[in-house]
């Protein structure tokens, strides 16, 4: 007899909201499956937790996502202890100054999360994931929908956000040079429209790292994400991303040279298009392998309180034998 599928424990809605589509429709697949329980929490005190008619049967058969902006890590790691997931999906992060909820690691067979920093300590079970989209961006079957080509889109580029966080302004400056292109604010699906009509996407850096849900939004549509920054900077940011085919340049007079070269070259352009979103549809089903295999191997695990799960041999990778990819800035 098969075990029962493990549960989902989820914030509640809008808390966070982000990537709520990505982590439930794309990588867990609930509205697909159909068989997968979601339960949405406003509190992780285990006092409260204990009282649950049905808690016996949620500890150590649960998937547990939660961010780190708006839970500390002793909080968590109390629950998590208590809980036991099969799978922790860490979520948020973007300053790296939240190393402690590593040591998740040791509580779980797989800890899932976002932003991969060079400083922190990085264990073997810990995998590492593109951010994902805004919630509602996109439609259940986006996968299956076919793209145009970068020379039957309308626009150049487009920026849909705020234009004067960090390097932005200089960004937007020197893209002007390129036209058509459109700039502003709009809802999110308007924006995934406008960016399945855009050959690039100009990313700019969030609130302090490159790493920002433009760059996979856009690569989602088919847009081309330009990335400007040091070149070991971005080494090390994404480094975990397996080759992102993403634009990368030390300035933003660099990229737009590039981007109206390219846009002379219409064989590369559209090759660089089908390129990012194929990485993007590679990404979510190697997450989801890696998601469904650890579920299998470790479904049928029940361990006493306070036990860790069996089977499980977890090493510290040392930060000095932690391979970086290669990534070429233009």
């Amino acid at each position: 007899m098969d075990s029962p599928k493990p549960c989902i424990i989820y914030p509640a809605l809008g808390n966070p909201g982000w990537e709520e589509q990505f982590i439930l429709s794309d990588v867990l697949r609930t509205t697909t499956a159909g068989t997968r329980n979601v339960i949405r929490y406003t509190t992780l005190d285990v006092n409260d937790w204990k009282q649950k008619p049905n808690v016996n049967d949620i500890i150590g058969r649960n998937i547990f996502v939660y961010s780190s902006n708006f839970w500390r890590y002793p909080h968590i790691r109390n629950f998590v202890k208590f809980i036991r997931p099969i799978i922790i999906f860490h979520l948020s992060d973007e300053s790296g100054n939240k190393e402690a909820h590593q040591l998740l690691a040791l509580h779980t067979p797989l800890l899932i999360r976002q932003y991969f920093y060079n400083h922190y300590k990085h264990f073997s079970n810990i995998h590492y994931i593109p951010l994902g989209y805004m919630s509602g961006m996109m439609e259940s079957n986006y996968m299956d929908i076919p793209l145009k080509l970068p020379t039957e889109r309308k626009y150049a580029w487009s920026f849909i956000g705020c234009p004067n966080k960090s390097d932005r302004p200089i960004m937007l400056q020197k893209m002007s040079e390129i036209t058509p292109h459109v700039m502003g604010k709009m809802s999110s699906t308007d924006m995934r429209d406008l960016y399945r009509d855009t050959v690039f996407v100009p990313v700019g850096r969030g609130f302090s790292s490159l790493d920002c849900f433009r760059i996979y939004e856009a690569s989602i549509c088919g847009a081309i994400p330009i990335i400007v920054g040091d070149a070991k900077e971005i080494k090390a940011t994404f480094s975990r991303e397996v080759n992102p085919p993403c634009l990368f340049f030390s300035t933003w007079s660099e990229a737009v040279y590039e981007c109206k070269y390219l846009l002379k070259d219409t064989q590369s352009l559209n090759k660089k298009s089908r390129a990012v979103s194929s990485w993007w549809t590679n990404q979510v089903n190697r997450i989801r392998s890696i998601v469904e295999n650890t579920i299998d191997k470790h479904s049928g695990d029940k361990p006493e309180p306070g036990v860790l799960f069996p089977t499980r041999r977890i090493r510290l990778k040392p930060r000095s034998t932690f391979p970086v990819q290669s990534l070429t800035c233009i």
